[in-house]
């Protein structure tokens, strides 16, 4: 059962990037969203795949390379003010030193999201007060119907197992009150990766 699922992994991994070098030749410039929204149903159902397959002790090598949905934002997150801090928490998701890849995704709403700055922050189990930065990307990208450098780039020079990962996201949203109804809403996923390493130099 094993080489089974590793044979499907491979096919899932295969059709995939075939997917995003399509999109990326014929649409080099838009979000290529039938091509990017195909990949991820792939990968999601090789995933559901995995997790049914996990308590029969079948490994899945490739799960920290496939895109984890590992956070959201909602609308009531900028009731009370547009400027502010989100945290969700990564430790299953991280898994061992490398680079992280973080996309910013929008689902629905009027407006869009606009983010700041994402780190990845480690606290020591038992000293969830004692956090250390360890990786972090500042620049400004854009989630919306156009996405705009919405993708973090999170590079962990070292891993420590006893440690939770959390990701610290300083996000701008759009309040809805005081809005017409047809211009509320501001909502999203927060998509997390590991990148595969590169060929030995």
């Amino acid at each position: 059962m094993q080489a089974a699922f590793d044979a499907l992994v491979a096919a899932g991994t295969q059709v995939t990037r075939a997917l995003q070098a399509w999109g990326e030749a014929v649409a080099p410039d838009s979000k290529a969203s039938r091509f990017l929204d195909t990949a991820s149903a792939t990968d999601q159902t090789v995933s559901g795949i995995g997790a049914a397959l996990e308590p029969l002790g079948i490994k899945d090598k490739e799960k920290p390379y496939r895109p984890a949905k590992v956070g959201s934002w909602q609308t009531a997150d900028f009731d009370e003010r547009e400027d502010i801090q989100k945290q969700w928490d990564v430790t299953a998701a991280v898994s061992g030193e490398g680079t992280y890849t973080v996309r910013f995704a929008y689902t629905r709403g009027w407006n869009g999201l606009t983010i700041r700055r994402l780190a990845l922050v480690a606290a020591r189990k038992g000293a969830p007060g004692e956090r250390t930065e360890v990786a972090a990307d500042q620049h400004d990208g854009v989630a919306a119907n156009e996405d705009k450098a919405n993708t973090y780039t999170l590079k962990l020079p070292t891993h420590d197992p006893a440690a939770r990962y959390l990701l610290t996201a300083e996000i701008q949203g759009v309040t809805s009150k005081g809005k017409p109804p047809d211009r509320q809403g501001c909502e999203g996923e927060v998509w997390f990766a590991k990148e595969r390493p590169g060929p030995p130099k």
